[in-house]
């Protein structure tokens, strides 16, 4: 492993942009890694604080439910809908717009989890419900009573004031968790929970092993491939060198440094 990561340094020497730019960042993905594999591992988030994160999907999913239902029950007309009278699907699409205003407003009330990835995955699933419940209410507003559904004007009266709140509410709780992730660092504090850190590492030498050499790739890889023939003719093993085979220089020093238990000294040298 070490005999192959000083010919990938052999490799970049030439590449002094490349160096620059990356191996700074290894000593310090290194130390990083180093510092957590020395931490001990911490006890289990306390109990009330996993209760409340699951507390908070349960309220943020059944909004999303309710909100959906509120807008797919009075949609266009359809196969799922042919069976389904405006009379029975126009009552329970307003009262699942009224719930879901009610979930959601909670959920606008607590406070949103950070870090884990709640922020992102929370993001992606109210944008994405959003667009589609958009899309309905929007027809419906647009159409009105118009299409064969036989949607009525007094039922329509009833349930836009709640279906426009919910959307808004979605609005509103899809706004704060974005500005939630948005707000949530890329350079995880020390004081982050050690899955954090170690999802942060993870996204950074996946970052890192993109990097790219300053000289033509081919060069590069020429040169690359050549040092490992070298270096299984010396004995290094086979299965070594055609692991290596399968990365870059870069990519195979960003794999060496990303063990905090490995001896990186004199490596990058």
């Amino acid at each position: 492993m070490v005999a192959v990561a000083r010919a990938a340094v052999r490799t970049l020497r030439r590449d002094r942009t490349t160096r620059r730019g990356l191996y700074p960042r290894l000593v310090a993905h290194h130390a990083a890694r180093r510092r957590l594999a020395e931490t001990p591992v911490p006890p289990r988030a306390p109990f009330a604080r996993r209760v409340g994160l699951a507390l908070w999907w349960l309220l943020y999913a059944a909004g999303l439910v309710a909100v959906l239902a509120a807008a797919a029950l009075a949609g266009p007309p359809g196969r799922k809908t042919a069976y389904l009278r405006a009379e029975d699907a126009m009552p329970v699409a307003t009262t699942a717009a009224v719930v879901g205003v009610v979930l959601l407003g909670v959920v606008l009330v607590l406070r949103t989890p950070r870090g884990g990835g709640t922020p992102l995955a929370a993001t992606t699933l109210g944008m994405t419900t959003g667009g589609l419940v958009l899309l309905l209410v929007g027809y419906r507003l647009v159409v009105g009573t118009g299409d064969d559904r036989g949607v009525t004007a007094d039922q329509l009266r009833t349930w836009i004031p709640p279906a426009v709140l919910a959307v808004l509410a979605l609005v509103a709780v899809t706004v704060r968790v974005d500005r939630t992730r948005r707000r949530t660092p890329d350079e995880v504090p020390a004081g982050a929970g050690r899955r954090d850190q170690e999802r942060h590492l993870r996204r950074r030498a996946a970052e890192l092993a993109t990097t790219a050499p300053a000289r033509p790739a081919a060069e590069v890889t020429a040169e690359w491939h050549g040092r490992l023939d070298r270096l299984e003719r010396q004995g290094v093993d086979p299965r070594t060198t055609a692991q290596a085979r399968t990365m870059t220089p870069a990519a195979w020093l960003v794999h060496t440094f990303d063990d905090g238990d490995r001896d990186v000294t004199g490596i990058l040298e």
